[in-house]
């Protein structure tokens, strides 16, 4: 009987033995997974690439440290984002006090412009709840901003749901900065077509010259352009909107510019609103395939 209780209490340290190493084992393999994908997320974003989401589903402190790396990663993204909308001229106004009184006098300068809006915007705002028009709203605007940014573009303006943006052709020549707008054109087709920009948007599109500088005093400044060029390029992003496809039109400014790119369609001679004469404008259709992509 001895012998027998001796085995049994054998028996039962072997198992508790065993189910510990088996609860070592599983919490090992609990605990690894997520350590590597912390590792490989990390690795992306010492390499510059902040797309990073990490999805644990854990209230511990591994969650926790996820959560602390795409916070970090959603930050890193955005200040890229906003540095590569600062103008090489915004750039060196900030470094010097020379810089600084050069931007405040302000210079004439030719740029290529485009004024991005949403088709009936407040129709769509009215017509859907607000928890899913913001949302929509941000991913709008966001996609567009990095595509204007990845190709070059400097970020002028965001007013609700429109953005002012342009190639200074001090710079870049007009021809390298037509191709990256064509690029970037090419691109939102794209984008549309797959539903990463959930809603329509316009474009108008304008070249001249136009007032670049430092406006404003003390907290309230902003390195801006305006002039005529830019109100032009508004005034045909608002005709844009009223199209019933493709909405992306160009002055005749552009015309010779684009025609290697994109099938034109002339829209005739048109009045706009806060512009003196009539303009021949164009409206930008399909791709031409037989050119291949913009810029090659």
């Amino acid at each position: 009987r001895e012998f027998w209780l001796q085995a049994g209490e054998q028996g039962l340290i072997l198992l508790a033995l065993f189910v510990v190493l088996l609860l070592a084992l599983n919490g090992a393999r609990t605990l690894s997974a997520p350590i590597r994908e912390l590792v490989r997320a990390m690795g992306n974003i010492g390499r510059g690439d902040f797309h990073v989401h990490l999805d644990f589903e854990r209230e511990d402190e591994i969650g926790q440290l996820g959560n602390s790396v795409n916070r970090m990663a959603r930050f890193l993204e955005e200040g890229k984002l906003m540095g590569s909308m600062v103008s090489q001229d915004a750039r060196e106004a900030m470094q010097s006090a020379e810089g600084e009184a050069e931007a405040k006098a302000g210079k004439i300068i030719q740029v290529l412009v485009l004024f991005v809006g949403i088709p009936r915007l407040e129709e769509w705002q009215n017509s859907v709840e607000l928890t899913t028009f913001i949302p929509n709203l941000n991913q709008q605007i966001t996609e567009i901003s990095r595509v204007l940014a990845q190709h070059g573009a400097t970020i002028d303006k965001m007013m609700g749901g429109k953005l002012l943006a342009y190639f200074p052709m001090e710079s870049v020549q007009e021809a390298s900065a037509v191709s990256h707008a064509a690029n970037l054109l090419q691109e939102l087709q794209s984008l549309r077509k797959q539903g990463a920009i959930p809603l329509p948007y316009a474009v108008g599109l304008h070249l001249g010259p136009a007032i670049s500088g430092l406006l404003g005093s003390g907290k309230r400044r902003d390195f801006t352009i305006i002039g005529a060029t830019i109100n032009t390029a508004a005034r045909l992003e608002a005709y844009a909107e009223s199209l019933s496809e493709d909405h992306v039109v160009v002055s005749a400014s552009l015309q010779q510019d684009f025609k290697p790119y994109f099938s034109l369609h002339p829209l005739g001679s048109v009045s706009l609103k806060g512009i003196d004469a009539p303009m021949e404008l164009f409206q930008v259709r399909k791709l031409l395939e037989k050119n291949g992509s913009p810029g090659s």
